[in-house]
């Protein structure tokens, strides 16, 4: 099983959903934002998340993406360069829902590793 849950700014969860694990974390960005009825803000997502898709999920909320981006075999340097360098500054703002998987799994006695258990997916309040 995974857990998808998103959280706000301060790592308060706002909902989690459990999935079979086989199924893909892309089909969850929606459902996940369902459930909060977020309709803006800034939404900060590891790879699992990333999809055209899901970009025009948040696009019509008017949620800012912060989607961490997949590379590709046949992308240019530049390209390549790009998307590293977006990646490692969504890397460094997601400190908060990382904070928060370890909350769980310290508070609640989490067993599982990030990598084969949760997924997260962290929220910011729009700035203006």
């Amino acid at each position: 099983y995974k857990n998808h849950a998103i959280t706000d700014a301060k790592g308060i969860v706002l909902a989690c959903i459990t999935t079979p694990a086989n199924i893909t974390d892309t089909e969850m960005l929606q459902a996940i934002v369902d459930r909060t009825g977020l309709k803006e803000g800034f939404l900060m997502a590891d790879r699992g998340y990333d999809s055209e898709y899901n970009r025009d999920i948040l696009k019509f909320r008017n949620i800012e993406d912060g989607i961490m981006r997949r590379a590709y075999k046949n992308q240019d340097e530049e390209t390549k360069k790009n998307t590293k360098n977006q990646n490692a500054f969504i890397q460094k703002a997601r400190y908060v829902i990382e904070r928060t998987f370890g909350g769980i799994v310290l508070w609640f006695n989490g067993k599982r590793s990030r990598g084969s258990f949760e997924k997260w997916i962290a929220i910011a309040p729009k700035r203006f």
